[in-house]
């Protein structure tokens, strides 16, 4: 939940996370959560899956990938630089 977020976030000081099955490490990636999914929302009982951005509409690239390849990647899909190597 958004609670769990919030938690995580005074604990661990990062704004954004990665969801994953079960919430546990090294499961399915699922999508991530970042301060600007909810920041403005008030309901801090929602469930992740309804805030995240899912998996297929983030912007990922191989490990290893160049500045210039990360760059491209990021024009192309005309987001904002979060895009992870």
């Amino acid at each position: 939940t958004l609670k769990d977020v919030d938690a995580m976030v005074e604990e661990k000081g990062f704004s954004g996370f990665p969801v994953t099955v079960g919430g546990q490490v090294h499961k399915e990636l699922l999508g991530i959560v970042t301060s600007r999914d909810v920041d403005f929302l008030e309901d801090r009982s929602q469930p992740l899956s309804s805030v995240m951005t899912p998996l297929e509409n983030l912007v990922v690239l191989d490990a290893g990938c160049t500045l210039e390849e990360a760059n491209r990647k990021l024009q192309e899909s005309k987001k904002k630089p979060s895009a992870y190597c």
